[in-house]
């Protein structure tokens, strides 16, 4: 790593920062960003400096429209869910969070899958259908879509009541009746990349339908995200480099196990500014010792 110099024996600096991140599940990389040590010089027990800053950044590189287990809006009834239905002209009063469907314990289905809202398990019709809204602020800033769904078996998708993906069914037309090609018996996403021209600036529709396998098959299971990844990255800095929010602990003694976790009580550290050390004469904040026998550990 670069940055990073080691000598005959390693020393380890630990310092604690608590800091309250908002929306730090947005932005990827290490934990919630890019971790990065500016510098550890050659550092034991008779070394003559010791030297420690970080800084934390997150880099976001898409933005989430709709997101696995959220709630939509289904019609289980059997019948013929007539027009318009793909654009949101549904009328339905069935709702409830994903996954939903259901699995037979009877019969040869994944009884380990968890459907967080069970539908229509007695009355096995061959299609049920799934609706919900979704707002893009600003379509302009997108280069493409990413679309993940989990469907068993076959399926139809629609945004804004244009067909956007069809697997697993017949090419030629589909209606309430039609079944799936073959029974899927794996829970595994379906994964494809769709254009961003799809949708539009304000609320746009996205609309499912699932088909059985047969009429008398043992699961139905549907749950979807779609992702949209942005034209030009944007990176957050959660810690900077020369932050003035550490705690630290040089006194030499053994800490509590706990001492990395949120909880421990670290009232009784020094707070100061980085960079951390001794012997470089450019610290923010110099670390002591009481002897010529420096502490292994900060």
């Amino acid at each position: 790593m670069n940055g990073i110099r080691f000598g005959t024996l390693l020393c380890l600096v630990v310092l604690s920062f608590l800091a309250a991140i908002a929306g730090a599940a947005e932005y990827s990389g290490l934990c919630v960003g890019t971790a990065t040590i500016k510098a550890v010089s050659e550092v034991n027990k008779r070394g003559s400096d010791l030297t420690f800053d970080l800084g934390l950044a997150g880099v976001k590189a898409e933005d989430t429209l709709i997101s696995k287990g959220e709630t939509w809006q289904y019609n289980d009834d059997g019948a013929d869910p007539g027009t318009n239905w793909q654009e949101g002209g549904g009328n339905w009063s069935g709702n409830g969070n994903a996954p939903l469907g259901y699995r037979d314990p009877g019969g040869e289905s994944d009884d380990s899958v968890v459907i967080e809202t069970v539908i229509n398990d007695e009355n096995k019709y061959p299609t049920t259908y799934f609706c919900k809204s979704f707002e893009v602020q600003d379509d302009s800033c997108y280069g493409g879509l990413r679309l993940r769904v989990w469907r068993d078996d076959g399926i139809v998708l629609y945004i804004n009541g244009e067909e956007i993906l069809r697997n697993n069914l017949k090419t030629s037309f589909v209606d309430f009746n039609s079944l799936a090609l073959s029974e899927i018996t794996d829970n595994n996403y379906l994964e494809v990349t769709l254009p961003a021209t799809l949708l539009k600036t304000g609320t746009n529709w996205l609309a499912a339908e699932v088909h059985l396998a047969s009429e008398n098959d043992h699961d139905l299971v549907f749950d979807l995200e779609l992702l949209e990844p942005l034209k030009e990255a944007s990176t957050k800095e959660f810690i900077s480099l020369e932050s003035d929010d550490w705690r630290y602990n040089d006194n030499g003694t053994e800490l509590s196990p706990d001492w990395r976790e949120t909880g421990h009580n670290d009232s009784g550290w020094l707070s100061g500014q980085a960079q951390f050390g001794y012997g470089e004469g450019d610290e923010a904040t110099e670390l002591t010792y009481s002897s010529s026998q420096k502490p292994a550990t900060t």
